[in-house]
């Protein structure tokens, strides 16, 4: 047990230390900074830990950190984080995962990964591949190799399986335009109209022109 000190220099060795001040104190179990002073204590602020690997960063009931045999615990009324491939914001109210990093919560529509905000627009992306909703389009619109949705309800694809009824006012079938059969109305037609098929009760007709 002993203090030495000298120009630069100040060493203290004992078995027992207990240092204490205001909102303070220091000894061979724990050590804690504020009005809190042990791994239960809410009355009051400050950071508190001890020899059991117990840790308290308290604030109030509304923001907290606690480390303990329970786990880890933490409480904010704000959330703002950023790491690799990973930004978080309870203010701009939205999550992201994967790059960039640091992408805000107006600036995402180029984003890969995956990003959800708290007014429900959504985008998943992986290379040309995505899925998103953007409430400006008021759509969800998709795009991948094989079949994509655009904002009007467009729908291509390369194959399907349709059960039930389908109706449809227009559209095309065939596999070269020009080539196929055009849905006008109430008629069916080929492309230069020299052949059609009129389904209108008072009009039924089918000709070649």
């Amino acid at each position: 047990n002993f203090i030495t000190f000298g120009s630069s220099t100040l060493s203290i060795r004992t078995n027992t230390f207990d240092l204490q001040g205001t909102n303070f104190a220091l000894d061979n179990s724990k050590i804690y900074l504020g009005t809190i002073t042990s791994n239960t204590d809410s009355s009051g602020a400050g950071f508190f830990a001890d020899n059991s690997g117990n840790v308290r960063i308290f604030k109030d009931s509304d923001n907290f950190i606690t480390f303990a045999s329970s786990g880890l615990n933490i409480t904010t009324e704000r959330l703002n984080l950023t790491a690799t491939n990973l930004t978080a914001s309870s203010d701009s109210q939205f999550i992201h995962l994967g790059p960039p990093t640091k992408v805000s919560g107006t600036d995402w529509a180029s984003s890969t990964g995956a990003f959800f905000s708290g007014s429900g627009e959504f985008r998943i992306a992986s290379g040309s591949n995505v899925i998103q909703y953007r409430k400006a389009d008021n759509a969800i619109t998709m795009n991948f190799a094989n079949f994509s949705v655009d904002t009007q309800g467009k729908i291509n694809a390369n194959d399907g399986t349709f059960a039930g009824s389908v109706s449809a006012t227009s559209g095309f079938f065939g596999n070269v335009a020009g080539l196929g059969w055009i849905i006008d109305g109430n008629t069916i037609k080929n492309a230069s109209g020299s052949i059609f098929l009129n389904a209108n009760p008072s009009q039924t007709s089918i000709g070649v022109i």
